[in-house]
C-alpha cells in the first residue's frame, strides 16, 4: 500500500497515512474527513547504501536525508 501526504482541513495537521487507493483518509488528530492530498516528490534509489550523500533535493547545499527538515517543508 502507498503511503500518501495530506494537510488536514480542520486543524491544520500534517500527517502520512498508510492506505488503500479506495479509502478515504480521516485526520489522526481530529477525525475530519476534510483533508488535502499533498504533493510528495518520489523517492529513488540506484545503488548505494540508501541515504543520500551529497546534492540536494531543493538547491541547499545540506544532503537531502530528511526531506521535511532540509527544505524547511
Amino acid at each position: 500500500m502507498p503511503i500518501y501526504e495530506y494537510r488536514c482541513q480542520g486543524c491544520g495537521e500534517e500527517l502520512e497515512l498508510l492506505q488503500g487507493i479506495n479509502e478515504i483518509p480521516i485526520c489522526k488528530n481530529c477525525g475530519s474527513k476534510e483533508l488535502t492530498r499533498l504533493f510528495s516528490p518520489a523517492s529513488v534509489r540506484i545503488g548505494g547504501s540508501g541515504t543520500e550523500t551529497s546534492g540536494s533535493c531543493c538547491g541547499l547545499t545540506n544532503p537531502c536525508s530528511a526531506l521535511k527538515r532540509c527544505c524547511g517543508g
